[in-house]
């Protein structure tokens, strides 16, 4: 009987130390686990890292392995691209919850387009978009590439490109998916402006015996510089029977000085985002305007007096000038492109020299300017 509990008593002290052993080893992965937690938390990125691919390499008793694996397959962006893919690829296998899946999922997808392996992207977005458009950011994401692997085909296909970057707007994931299907989404709308593409914006229109462009242009609104770029013509010559693409669009613009950005909608419908500096001292005028006059190669009035002719060093106006019914406001180029994206002028919006030219051969006189503080 003796020997009995004797043995008894050994097999449970030897139970409690393994018992302990296992107890304190999980501790010691949690303590380690929730130090990278913080790590990453305070931008220590590498170490973060280096700490999570240890906790993740540990087999047994290890609450935190699959937590460990995805945190460190966020943080693995300077890993080779095929050890990312099986990285992601192991996560989308082991892990039950949908979030992380569609993560995985999403960043599979994503190494496959910038692999150059193109067919496989589609497959594996469509199926993302497909499987989990309730998780937003990696759904947004997917309806990106595709608007991507639609516009690399040319620009026949930007038209259902940008139908994809607007899915991205509207779902609203994240400030970084949005930002860059915006940024997109300008660039396909310019392009297809520009081009003989019929779009919703714009519509077939067959030359009658004494049109001009001029007359055109003053009928629908826009300007003889649109009409040229947009079919193409290399002069004012039209002929009666010649089909014209011309915009069928209402114009406005909205300049946040909170954020020094200038939207242009078409038809209320978001159509491009430009950088803009706006006055010092919040000295731009907040309200809604509409464009008044517009001047090419503009000659400069000092508000002190003074004329300070177009190209010379002192004119702050650029190449183009719109002016608003606010006496003495506009909206004007510049040379110096690092006074956009912040509060840099007497009053006035400013745009890089290159973007003011594309808005004013878009915008007529009488365009809507609303200008807010946010």
């Amino acid at each position: 009987m003796k020997k009995f509990i004797g043995i008894v008593l050994i097999i449970a002290l030897v139970s409690g130390v393994a018992t302990l052993n296992v107890w304190l080893k999980k501790r010691r992965i949690e303590k380690e686990y929730n130090q990278a937690v913080v790590l990453h938390e305070e931008g220590k990125t590498n170490d973060a890292k280096m700490l999570f691919e240890k906790i993740k390499d540990i087999r047994r008793f290890n609450p935190y392995k699959e937590d460990a694996l995805y945190h460190y397959a966020l943080l693995a962006d300077n890993e080779g691209v095929d050890d990312q893919k099986v990285i992601w690829e192991q996560i989308l296998n082991e892990t039950t919850f949908e979030q992380r899946r569609a993560v995985a999922m999403m960043n599979i997808a994503r190494i496959s387009f910038e692999s150059q392996r193109y067919d496989a992207a589609k497959e594996q977005l469509q199926q993302l978009i497909d499987q989990y458009s309730a998780v937003p950011h990696p759904y947004a994401m997917g309806l990106y590439y595709l608007g991507e692997l639609e516009r690399m085909q040319g620009l026949r296909h930007y038209l259902p490109a940008r139908e994809y970057y607007k899915k991205v707007i509207e779902v609203n994931a994240s400030q970084a998916s949005v930002s860059l299907a915006r940024a997109r989404l300008g660039e396909v709308n310019i392009a297809l402006l520009f081009s003989p593409v019929i779009t919703p914006e714009s519509r077939s229109y067959t030359v009658n015996p004494g049109d001009s462009l001029a007359a055109i242009a003053n009928r629908f609104n826009t300007t003889i510089e649109l009409l040229k770029r947009s079919n193409q013509l290399t002069s004012n010559f039209i002929r009666p029977g010649d089909q014209l693409k011309v915009p069928d669009v209402k114009w406005k613009m909205e300049i946040s000085k909170k954020h020094n950005t200038l939207r242009l909608f078409a038809n209320d419908e978001f159509f491009k985002e430009y950088l803009v500096g706006t006055g010092k001292y919040n000295k731009t005028p907040v309200g809604t305007f509409e464009i008044i006059n517009k001047l090419t190669e503009p000659v400069w009035y000092r508000p002190e007096g003074g004329v300070i002719p177009y190209g010379h060093p002192d004119n702050l106006l650029g190449t183009r000038w719109m002016g608003i019914n606010f006496p003495g406001y506009g909206i004007h180029g510049t040379w110096d492109e690092t006074s956009v994206g912040k509060q840099s002028s007497a009053g006035c919006v400013r745009l890089i020299n290159s973007e003011v030219e594309e808005l004013f051969l878009i915008v007529t006189p009488g365009t809507q300017v609303l200008i807010t503080d946010e």
